[in-house]
């Protein structure tokens, strides 16, 4: 509390943790330690983390701590609230830090909060208006339903929803539920990553509706649907959308009646897919264990064959790029780094384009490559030197309303005086708003 209110600048990251009590009706904060925290909050300028963890929270603090947040003259990029009883009032409270231009919210994290239908309406409206920064989206644990699924799914729908991970983890969805999320991923525009609906109550039928967009989609990496009551029908519906699909790299399967028939399915669809690289089957109840072992067999070699594809393409964009770079054609570098980034690989492969990126900004002279790069820079999280990139690029042409849109998520000192739409390119997912 010392180091909060003291504004120290190495003090960024704070994680608050109550004990877990047998009596909900018991409070672990107390009024007073409450007032002193949101005080506290409200005159430091550095915090960018921020756990509120089983501490007791209602909507009468949800809304005092909202408020200090808002008050902050610094942006928190990211909001965890855990196991509190945040009530309608509280959601409205957080969901108008989503709109307010001056709080630039990346993750917003509310596991087990209680949050209905009602509270997952008040988030939807928030996620896809001008102001929203958010990019990911966790309400794991909670009680959205198929309604609240749907309403988040037509906020997802919404061209400017910068929104790139979702996760609606054991929040009683079904198919109907599914299906909406499935409408959206078959969306030319939509921008999803991440989609987790693991632990729900999805059935072949809705396994079959994601399948049907997952084949026509180009954007989702990772699609976590473990533990539901998905069977082998679901299991074929979601094996024939590998055989289109060039995005999705996981598939997470684990804990669904898919039988030996569906791992059968995979097998076969992974012939002609080049891209999944993790698939998690597991079925307690399969007989047929000698046809499943083939198969999973057959699964395994693939999905390694698709990893050291994956990994020899991206080597060789990489040294395209650097050729690119030594022949005087930095454009040509950065469509090669821009392919490279949507290829979805780990942290370590794409730290090694760090040293490309910053050979390729030194000689790039236009201000759309400039902008371009600074993407890519903003997508592996170096914001700095995205930073850098924006700033040469509007020098150069300040007609360049991506880089103005970016540089507001990245410097809230200029929030009140950039446009707000901005406009994402179509090609590349990004972690801006559009």
């Amino acid at each position: 509390m010392a180091r909060l209110s003291a504004n120290d600048p190495a003090f960024s990251s704070c994680s608050l943790c109550g004990l877990p009590t047998d009596d909900e009706s018991t409070f672990v904060i107390d009024t007073t330690r409450l007032e002193e925290f949101v005080t506290a909050l409200a005159g430091n300028s550095h915090l960018k983390d921020l756990s509120l963890s089983n501490l007791g929270i209602t909507d009468t603090g949800m809304q005092a701590i909202a408020s200090a947040v808002m008050r902050r003259q610094a942006s928190l990029a990211r909001f965890s609230v855990h196991d509190n009883r945040v009530g309608r009032n509280g959601i409205a409270a957080i969901a108008a830090l989503l709109t307010d231009p001056v709080c630039q919210l990346h993750q917003l994290e509310l596991k087990n909060c209680k949050i209905d239908t009602s509270g997952a309406h008040t988030l939807a409206e928030a996620i896809h208006s001008d102001a929203n920064t958010l990019t990911a989206l966790k309400l794991r644990h909670n009680d959205v339903g198929d309604a609240g699924a749907a309403v988040i799914a037509y906020a997802l729908a919404q061209p400017q929803c910068g929104l790139l991970e979702l996760e609606l983890t054991n929040n009683r969805i079904g198919n109907a539920g599914a299906s909406s999320l499935a409408r959206t991923l078959a969306l030319d525009h939509c921008r999803l990553n991440v989609l987790q609906l693991g632990l729900n109550h999805i059935d072949c039928t809705g396994a079959c509706s994601l399948g049907e967009a997952i084949g026509k989609n180009g954007t989702l990496l990772r699609l976590y649907l473990f533990t539901n009551r998905i069977g082998r029908l679901g299991a074929q519906g979601l094996a024939k959308a590998l055989v289109s699909n060039t995005s999705l790299t996981v598939l997470h399967l684990a804990h669904n009646p898919i039988a030996y028939e569906g791992a059968i399915y995979f097998a076969a669809a992974l012939a002609q897919n080049y891209r999944l690289t993790q698939l998690s089957l597991s079925d307690r109840r399969v007989k047929n264990k000698v046809e499943l072992g083939i198969a999973l067999k057959f699964i395994d070699s693939a999905l390694l064959r698709n990893e050291e594809s994956a990994f020899h393409t991206a080597a060789i964009l990489h040294k395209l790029a650097k050729k690119s770079l030594e022949a005087g054609n930095p454009h040509g570098a950065c469509v090669f780094l821009q392919q490279t980034r949507r290829l979805g690989l780990g942290e370590i492969q794409q730290d090694m384009l760090a040293d490309t990126m910053d050979a390729a900004q030194g000689q790039i002279s236009r201000a759309a490559d400039l902008t371009r790069l600074g993407l890519l820079r903003l997508q592996a999280q170096h914001r700095e030197l995205a930073r850098l990139s924006f700033e040469r690029a509007l020098t150069i042409d300040y007609k360049q309303p991506q880089a103005w849109q970016a540089l507001k998520q990245i410097d809230r000192e200029l929030s009140e005086r950039l446009p707000v739409d901005a406009g994402a390119p179509e090609n590349i997912p990004l972690s801006t708003p559009r």
